[in-house]
């Protein structure tokens, strides 16, 4: 038999809680609806903007936010996320 293990998910770094992603989505789509109630790219952006997180960052680092992080975070999430990306 065939035993090759074939990865179909992204690879995530850490072990969040289902608390911690369903909080930082809901944070991801309240800002969006602020800006633009009518958006209709809402919920494929936080589900991207969620993977970005958790392909590149451990739970912990989430913990404590400083400028300096919310500017890389914001770089890594429109690097991977812009509607170019999202639909190419």
């Amino acid at each position: 038999g065939c035993n090759k293990t074939i990865q179909t998910s992204p690879g995530y770094l850490g072990t969040y809680k289902t608390s911690q992603i369903r909080g930082l989505w809901m944070g991801c789509s309240n800002a969006i609806y602020q800006v633009n109630p009518l958006s209709q790219d809402r919920i494929q952006f936080c589900d991207c903007s969620i993977d970005a997180v958790r392909e590149n960052y451990e739970p912990e680092w989430m913990l404590e936010m400083n400028e300096k992080k919310v500017k890389e975070l914001q770089t890594v999430v429109t690097l991977k996320c812009n509607k170019w990306r999202m639909r190419g």
